[in-house]
């Protein structure tokens, strides 16, 4: 090892890489290294844990620079309420005009509070008054609509207990309040409510076919049940030829083919065709006499 270079664990550093004298240089301002000068190590370490620092300092500041951006695009876009909008959006345009909405809407709601205040408290004589009329007709209405709206009851029991009502001398403890229950009255949750139906109850609600149902909606043929259980080839074949037949070659087929036409053009009857006529040799000519008739 030269008498510039360092060893870090099995990282060989040299005081002479431009990186290193660049980084020397920005930290000490000279890149003249005194590895004997113990000073002179301290500070280099010092202003290198600082530098650290400063760059960490810098990395969060953008991360967090970036997250308050991405925060304000989910405001604005509406992906976040603008009541939990972050206080770095204070002065904000969209927020200053939210505000200035905000108040204008409570102005209009006490105005409004006030004046059903006045409508419920307004003496008699204004009995007759246009605006009291108004305000009659529009509680009319909302009273109708209110009555047609049918709210469903729910039945809540007054047991207290979800097992059957205890007995009192056996010596257990009942609430105030418990309501016993009645012979002709039955418990909060029925016990054959958690039982497992049975397959009789399963076919009666149509959950669940029967046997019979099954067996013909899935129905096989014998010879096809006994296919799926061959354990051999040959015996798989066997079954084949009863099932579907013996299968012909093509050759076989072919051979048919040509008989069937065979026959077929031997049973046609002949057409009356004229005699033929012997070709002339050549040179000479021959005179065909007419045949008498008879």
């Amino acid at each position: 090892m030269s008498h510039n270079e360092i060893i870090y664990g099995h990282v060989n550093r040299k005081f002479s890489h431009p990186h290193v004298r660049s980084r020397l240089e920005k930290l000490m301002g000279s890149n003249v290294v005194s590895l004997t000068d113990r000073g002179y190590m301290q500070r280099l370490q010092e202003r290198i844990l600082e530098d650290y620092a400063q760059n960490m300092c810098k990395r969060i500041a953008t991360r967090q620079a970036e997250e308050m951006e991405r925060v304000k695009n989910l405001v604005l876009i509406g992906k976040i309420p603008l009541e939990h909008a972050p206080p770095e959006m204070a002065n904000h345009p969209v927020m200053l005009i939210e505000m200035y909405c905000n108040k204008l809407i409570d102005e209009r709601r006490a105005k409004v509070y006030k004046y059903c205040i006045v409508l419920e408290h307004a003496p008699p004589e204004m009995a007759n008054h246009p605006v009291m009329l108004i305000e009659m007709y529009c509680n009319k209405l909302i009273d109708e609509r209110r009555a047609k709206i049918k709210l469903q009851k729910i039945h809540i029991p007054n047991y207290l207990y979800w097992d059957d009502t205890p007995d009192p001398p056996s010596g257990l403890c009942i609430e105030k309040g418990h309501a016993f229950r009645k012979n002709d009255q039955s418990l909060c949750t029925s016990p054959e409510r958690l039982l497992i139906p049975t397959e009789e109850e399963e076919i009666e609600n149509r959950y669940m076919f029967s046997s019979e149902e099954f067996e013909n909606m899935k129905y096989e043929d014998p010879l096809i049940k006994d296919l799926k259980e061959c354990e051999t080839v040959e015996e798989m074949y066997a079954l084949a030829d009863e099932i579907i037949g013996v299968l012909k070659t093509i050759t076989e087929r072919k051979e048919e083919f040509t008989e069937m036409q065979l026959l077929e053009s031997l049973n046609q009857p002949r057409e009356s065709c004229p005699p033929e006529v012997p070709p002339e040799p050549s040179g000479r000519r021959m005179s065909v006499r007419p045949i008498p008739t008879l």
